[in-house]
């Protein structure tokens, strides 16, 4: 009896092993109570069987190839669904010849000889028909679990396993590969394929889950029309080959195929080419995971007919391939790779792509020479986790080997990584700063050997530096102290750096338009040996920073104001007052709302806080100061920021004592702080690296820390009405106890700031933007990283 009825299809969900540092991709969902489609998007209808319609029913192993042998075309052979048959060496057909016609010994447990269908999967919503091969059964031969000899097959809901794992792939990555080819064959032992066609066409492989196969889980010869479709195909792993997908083709014959809506992982390749000029694939809607390491790997291959042949006398590499609408999840591979130039074309459209660019998503070698330029590849309408993470600005840092590399963060052909200056190996105090007002920052740097300042200036494409550099001016030996500052108010900065041999301070001004510092310097003062606590803000309120220092030998604490014209510093200074011996921890802001900064100052002879009110006019400080309040002995980090909301900056310090965080808020008329505090919350005492900043973008700052204990980096979010912290925080990220520096950083140059987190094995990681965490948070590595240049480098 003939009975079809169309059911929900069901895909088994199995436990693998997965990279410990990546977790599974919510896209990849396996539904243990029914087939359904892997990707929810697939265009393709996923066609289901039940037994009730089926021409046979099979539950036994020993009637599969009798069955086989006595259906018609066109007939449905269900086996049923809670069916396992495991296939042993006497179960083996051994064949005269392979599919090229040549003497052979392979072994084929399953022949199809005829267009028929057979099917499992999906009664009452349990799992298909398991087949099954022990591990490591005829170790000499070459096996195949199917082996289709027709046309317009078609094989649904079958689980086809193969338990021929080589686990050893990982512990030869490290070899040198003349030694890798000396000691290993691919071949030896024998490979094993979970589905092999070949000189025949039309076959239809959906709804299976296919896994432990050597060679490859489903293998196609010398014949078109495939279809591949929903499968859930992974572990197919071996040195030199391991393949969830192989188009393989001879000089004569054509191969080619659809590959679409299957979730594949762990595969060395998810899909393969051979590399014959008459080699084509459509690959679409499929959901590639994790598995891959970069030396030996990459998810979807075309392999260069000859690539290995060391004249290269044909550079071909397959004919047509279409590769779209796929996710690609693993950023450590890439996603394709072609190992010649294809004879039509390689079309590569609207997929997602884990990586950040373009160049690191797909590459093309032409024998064995990695290509700048892509030949015969059109690429087009792609997502790249740059443009997940807006990241529009580039970075830049020096290397171990004195060189500074950019990392852009654009989506073009530019190779991500590159060196754009070398020879710095005799600098030292690098500058970062606006010097030429043209929307990037430029750089200065201290060179040693010549003694000298130059200036290194940007492109303002963001390319990297013009060649050369401007000469600020030579004789720095004895200079420390580099304060950079908007100190001429004309749009660029400028530097301010104190002279050990003169002891002075020497103002050098950057000119308006970019070209460089005016000839000399002023003198801003003599007599600076004894001074420390360089303290730049907005103390005159006339467009200019300013400076405030403590003189130790005069214990006084020194105001130098800069005029308004940008000319240079008063003569002179303000004495803000006496007998700070004993003070520590100064912190600038705006405490008193009236336009300029003002300054709070820790006592320790009097254990207070004490602070000081900057005139309005900008003529100096009030007279005498407020005690915020005493018994500071225990306090420390202290983070100042608008946390009210209400004008003024606020402070917050951690109290080690009580182990508590504490909310001094100021009042909005700038006459002091409320008395009192709010406790922020308890148990503070694992807590490093606090960054303050205005990440909820609701008016108020908030507040980053690390906590050492969690590894992990929470964010503390203030109310917009000021009145304090939300209850609780949000994990930024865990397992952070690499971490080893955090800077702010405006990534996608919008005028707010983000944060960034290097790990201690030079990884970077957006963990802040604009306010939100992120959870798709890599950038990238520097390996050799030596000091981060933290700018805006766009």
């Amino acid at each position: 009896m003939k009975n079809i009825l169309l059911v929900v299809l069901c895909i088994l969900c199995c436990c693998c092993n997965r990279d410990e540092y990546i977790s599974t991709p919510s896209d990849i969902k396996i539904s243990k109570s029914a087939f359904a489609k892997i990707n929810a998007e697939c265009p393709h209808v996923v066609t289901t069987y039940s037994e009730n319609d089926a021409d046979y029913v099979v539950d036994k192993k020993e009637d599969l190839q009798s069955t086989i042998n006595a259906a018609s075309p066109g007939d449905i052979i269900y086996v049923k669904d809670d069916a396992v048959f495991e296939f042993d060496e006497t179960d083996c057909n051994y064949l005269t010849r392979d599919c090229y016609g040549n003497g052979s010994s392979e072994c084929a447990f399953v022949i199809i000889d005829r267009p028929i269908k057979l099917v499992s999967g999906g009664a009452s919503g349990s799992y298909g028909a398991t087949f099954t091969t022990p591990a490591r059964i005829l170790p000499e031969r070459s096996r195949k679990l199917i082996r289709i000899e027709s046309d317009n097959v078609t094989i649904s809901g079958i689980k086809i396993l193969g338990n021929d794992f080589m686990t050893n792939i990982e512990d030869i990555d490290h070899l040198p590969q003349k030694e890798i080819d000396t000691s290993y064959n691919a071949y030896t032992p024998g490979v094993t394929d979970g589905i092999l066609i070949c000189g025949y066409n039309n076959l239809t492989v959906e709804n299976c889950e296919i896994s432990g196969w050597s060679q490859a889980g489903i293998h196609l010869k010398n014949s078109t029309g495939h279809k591949i479709i929903n499968n859930y195909i992974h572990h197919n792993i071996r040195y030199g080959l391991g393949y969830g997908v192989s188009f393989n083709t001879t000089e004569t014959a054509t191969t080619d195929g659809l590959v679409s809506c299957n979730s594949f992982e762990y595969n060395r390749h998810d899909i393969a080419g051979s590399g014959h000029e008459n080699e084509s694939y459509e690959a679409s809607y499929n959901i590639v995971g994790y598995g891959g390491q970069p030396s030996w790997t990459y998810s979807f291959d075309m392999h260069g007919k000859a690539e290995y042949d060391s004249l290269c006398p044909d550079k071909r590499a397959g004919n047509t391939i279409e590769i779209h609408h796929n996710k690609f999840n693993n950023r450590l591979i890439p996603a394709f790779r072609i190992r010649g130039i294809p004879v039509g074309e390689v079309y590569i459209h609207n997929n997602s792509f884990a990586q950040e660019n373009e160049c690191d998503a797909i590459k093309q070698s032409v024998c064995t020479h990695l290509q700048s330029e892509f030949i015969n590849l059109r690429i087009e309408n792609n997502t790249y986790a740059s443009d997940e993470l807006g990241i529009t600005n580039n970075f830049l840092y020096l290397n171990q080997a004195d060189k500074i590399i950019k990392f852009s963060g654009n989506v073009s052909c530019e190779t991500a990584i590159g060196e754009i200056s070398r020879g710095w190996s005799n600098y030292s105090r690098f500058l970062v700063g606006n010097w030429r007002n043209d929307g990037n920052d430029d750089l200065i740097a201290y060179h040693e050997g010549l003694n000298e300042l130059h200036l290194y200036k940007f492109k303002y494409d963001g390319s990297g530096f013009y060649s050369g550099y401007d000469e600020v001016s030579s004789g720095w030996t004895n200079y420390s102290e580099f304060l950079v500052g908007n100190w001429s108010n004309n749009g660029t900065d400028d530097l301010i750096a104190y002279h050990k041999g003169l002891d002075e301070l020497h103002f050098y001004k950057f000119r308006y338009d970019g070209t460089g510092f005016y000839s000399g310097y002023d003198v801003v003062s003599s007599g600076w040996t004894n001074y420390s606590e360089f303290l730049v803000g907005n103390w005159s309120n006339n467009g200019t920073d300013d400076l405030i220092a403590y003189h130790k030998g005069l214990d006084e604490l020194h105001f130098y104001k800069f005029r308004y014209d940008g000319t240079g510093f008063y003569s002179g200074y303000d004495v803000v007052s006496s007998g700070w011996t004993n003070y520590s921890e100064f912190l600038v802001g705006n405490w008193s709302n009236n336009g300029t900064d003002d300054l709070i100052a820790y006592h320790k002879g009097l254990d207070e806080l004490h602070f000081y009110k900057f005139r309005y006019d900008g003529t100096g400080f009030y007279s005498g100061y407020d005690v915020v309040s005493s018994g500071w002995t225990n306090y420390s980090e202290f983070l100042v920021g608008n946390w009210s909301n209400n004008g003024t900056d606020d402070l917050i310090a951690y109290h080690k004592g009580l182990d508590e965080l504490h909310f001094y808020k100021f009042r909005y008329d700038g006459t002091g702080f409320y008395s009192g505090y709010d406790v922020v919350s308890s148990g503070w005492s694992n807590y490093t690296h606090f960054a303050v900043g205005n990440w909820s973008n609701n008016g108020t700052d908030d507040l980053i820390a690390y906590h050492k204990g969690l590894k992990e980096l929470h964010l503390y979010k203030f109310r917009y009405d000021g009145t304090g912290f939300y209850s609780g925080y949000d994990v930024l990220a865990s397992n952070m106890g690499s971490f080893t520096q955090f800077f702010a950083n405006d990534i996608n140059q919008n005028g707010r700031d983000d944060l960034i987190g290097i790990t201690e094995t030079n990884e970077f990681y957006l963990l802040v933007k604009d306010g939100n965490v992120v959870t798709n948070t890599y950038i990238g590595v520097f390996p050799d990283l030596k000091i981060f240049l933290n700018g805006n480098w766009n």
